[in-house]
């Protein structure tokens, strides 16, 4: 994926499994391989996987920034 733009700071891709909006899937696959930022899938979730799996979101943004400030 050639991105007309960089992200010079850490990120994160946090993604539903089965999120069917538009070609999320795809494009998050696509970005995590091409740019190495970690990818997260979120079990029975759909497009807004933080409202259907709020606690594991949250768990996981709360993990990043853990690792991050340790760094």
């Amino acid at each position: 994926m050639d991105l007309p733009y960089e992200i010079p700071c850490p990120a994160l891709l946090i993604c539903g499994e089965k999120d069917h909006a538009g070609s999320c899937i795809r494009y998050n696959k696509a970005w995590h391989k091409n740019t190495g930022i970690p990818l997260v899938w979120i079990e029975g979730a759909g497009h807004n996987s933080n409202t259907d799996a709020p606690d594991k979101v949250n768990d996981l943004i709360q993990e990043f920034i853990d690792t991050q400030v340790l760094r």
